[in-house]
């Protein structure tokens, strides 16, 4: 082999090292003026890298590897097998957060505008855990409950010259340490809402005949282990209404 047919050679194969099939440097990235190493070049037709953003042309096939997130590695997403991607925070405390927009699931229309912060499902929801409502709840269906419903307890204390029961509770345990009246508001409640009360104490409570409609058609004795419930009609009407007393005695 001469002299010349070896530089010729030589020349070949730096060009294409330098140059690949796609006629550009695949060794040397191209200037940026901000300094910074655009990386569309190392994936020609895949991604392009820009100043200032990335541009996603077409596809990006991670081919079942992880995209890690963050600085410490150990926030990732991965395609572990054909069609289920998992998504895994690094610690405990990390959370998945969406700062402006909504949050929808499935390709259905919500009942109520969604205008940020809210969350859409057009299918089933499970909650194996605890779920807490701070809100107000609406049922526009039938509901099943397999376990028991347990109310939070409240309590209410009649006092000498009476007491009024703003109740935003469903239960309430009456403690009285006398002979003592109350009477139910109306403040805050809305219709349909229930209300049941225990008699704790070896004393007969009044039940002013204010805010009530009562099987008696006046005031209402609560005596010691009794229980009272009630519903509240709004409206004009604006009252309780007894539903069933169950006397001990």
């Amino acid at each position: 082999m001469n002299k010349r047919f070896g530089a010729v050679l030589a020349l070949v194969l730096v060009s294409v090292l330098l140059f690949g099939a796609c006629g550009r440097p695949v060794s040397q990235p191209p200037e940026s003026k901000s300094g910074k190493v655009p990386v569309g070049w190392l994936v020609a037709d895949r991604l392009t890298v820009q100043e200032g953003g990335s541009n996603f042309y077409s596809t990006v096939d991670l081919n079942a590897e992880l995209l890690t997130l963050d600085a410490d590695l150990d926030s990732t997403i991965q395609a572990a097998s054909d069609d289920i991607v998992l998504l895994a925070l690094g610690d405990a405390t990390g959370y998945l957060s969406i700062r402006l927009g909504n949050l929808r699931v499935g390709n259905g229309t919500p009942g109520s505008a969604q205008d940020g912060e809210d969350f859409y499902c057009e299918g089933k929801s499970e909650f194996d855990g605890a779920a807490r409502f701070d809100g107000t709840t609406a049922l526009n269906d039938d509901v099943t409950v397999a376990e028991a419903i347990v109310y939070t307890a409240g309590t209410v204390t009649p006092v000498q010259g009476g007491v009024t029961l703003v109740a935003d509770l469903t239960f309430y345990y009456v403690i009285s340490g006398g002979a003592y009246s109350m009477t139910l508001g109306t403040s805050g409640a809305v219709d349909g809402q229930m209300l049941i009360l225990y008699g704790r104490d070896a004393n007969n409570v009044t039940i002013n005949d204010i805010n009530l409609l009562s099987s008696s058609g006046g005031a209402l004795t609560l005596g010691q282990y009794d229980i009272a419930t009630f519903i509240y009609i709004g409206g004009s009407v604006n009252t309780w209404a007894e539903i069933s007393l169950i006397a001990d005695s």
